[in-house]
């Protein structure tokens, strides 16, 4: 398994876990009101995220916006953070 299937998979790992969500395409928003999570619950997924990748997850916000919320852009914007660390 490559980096980039890893993040993926830790992705969507850290989201079924936190909310019950199975089978995410890589392109749906997860702040889609249709998936219906709680804001509240990405806190518990990039703590997740953090954890297990071991990355600062959460400075992808600094030069990222809100598109980053897809498993597609989320994975690119870690293995991003991980070649600057």
């Amino acid at each position: 398994m490559n980096t980039k299937e890893i993040m993926v998979n830790t992705i969507l790992a850290a989201v079924e876990e936190v909310t019950g969500i199975l089978d995410l395409e890589n392109d749906t928003s997860l702040i889609d009101r249709d998936l219906a999570i709680m804001p509240a619950c990405f806190l518990y997924i990039f703590d997740m995220l953090e954890k297990r990748l071991q990355l600062p997850v959460y400075d992808i916000f600094i030069d990222n916006t809100f598109e980053v919320m897809t498993v597609e852009n989320l994975s690119n914007a870690l293995l991003k953070l991980k070649t600057k660390g």
